[in-house]
């Protein structure tokens, strides 16, 4: 997914206070609000005021999509977002992305507290990807560039028990 944004010209950076954690995997934090993660993942929800952004293009030329105010929700298996597309318009909160939790188990460490989801695969939502290809459409002729069930890339999560 990312050899694909690159070739596009596209960026992906932070959105808020989400922070660029590691530029090769690129790698971002995006703090969560205080929710619930259960030890065995169902039923939690973990959401979030910041996200994504996604640049192509510079001056009068860019064209932004923006997910935020990311959610996760492991008993549905999808992760959310608020879908902004400029130039463009809101387009609402929807699934951005499927995660694959049958690969993933919770790790707590009781010691500190601290509850580790490592390397949750997400694929891309059939939700968004209409606004991806009306934000960076394909050249004329040509298929859109993104479609439903492509590896998005992975999740993990770090929570802190209280």
């Amino acid at each position: 997914f990312r050899s694909k944004l690159q070739a596009l010209g596209i960026t992906v950076g932070p959105f808020e206070s989400a922070q660029v954690v590691s530029a090769m995997p690129l790698a971002f934090a995006i703090p969560m609000l205080p929710g619930s993660l259960a030890t065995h993942l169902s039923p939690s929800a973990l959401d979030s005021a910041d996200g994504l952004r996604l640049t192509q293009g510079e001056g009068a030329q860019t064209r932004d999509l923006v997910l935020s105010a990311i959610s996760l929700a492991l008993d549905s298996r999808v992760a959310s977002a608020g879908v902004i597309a400029q130039p463009g318009s809101s387009r609402g909160v929807a699934p951005f992305a499927s995660l694959d939790l049958s690969v993933a188990a919770a790790q707590l460490d009781p010691r500190t507290g601290t509850v580790l989801v490592p390397s949750v695969p997400a694929t891309l939502s059939s939700y968004v990807v209409g606004p991806l290809n009306e934000a960076f459409p394909s050249p004329e002729g040509q298929a859109p560039s993104f479609a439903a069930g492509e590896v998005l890339g992975t999740f993990s999560i770090t929570a802190q028990t209280r």
